[in-house]
């Protein structure tokens, strides 16, 4: 369970060091909110680590840690940490993205968006979706946010598959 992820990220020598490090004067470390996501019959965790200046007061995110099954990992961001996840994907290249993101992006639900989703990698479209729905979060949009943390749901599921 989330009691037990946390655990596991506690206790990773080298995630724990990296929060330590980070934890020091000057800076904070700050744990967002654990996210759990059902994943075939499994559940998959993920949690973004920000790190806040004493001097700023403006969190920046540094890191996205993810859980599944008994593995653990921290990357820079969540394409990266579901790519460390399951070694067998590598992440989609930039060139994949659209070079103009306001010409990308559709109306959640679209049939646009959901035809542009398929032919998009399960890894890339859990990025996107993720981070959309902390833009949403930010911007205190919550239909939106939840829009997008359906999207990312099913990437993760297929990933599962």
């Amino acid at each position: 369970g989330p009691l037990q992820i946390e655990a596991r990220l506690d206790q990773d020598p080298d995630i724990s060091r990296q929060l330590s490090l980070w934890n020091q004067r000057g800076s904070k470390v700050i744990r967002g909110n654990l996210l759990v996501v059902p994943v075939g019959n499994s559940l998959m965790f993920v949690e973004p680590i920000y790190l806040e200046a004493e001097a700023s007061e403006l969190p920046e995110l540094k890191r996205v840690a993810v859980g599944f099954g008994n593995k653990v990992v921290m990357e820079p961001t969540l394409e990266e940490g579901l790519a460390a996840l399951f070694d067998d994907e590598e992440p989609p290249d930039s060139a994949d993205e659209p070079a103009d993101k306001e010409a990308g992006e559709k109306k959640a639900g679209s049939d646009d968006e959901k035809d542009a989703r398929k032919n998009e990698r399960p890894i890339g479209r859990a990025a996107r979706a993720f981070e959309e729905a902390e833009e949403a979060q930010r911007r205190g949009d919550w239909a939106e946010y939840g829009r997008k943390m359906e999207i990312l749901k099913e990437a993760l599921q297929d990933l599962g598959e």
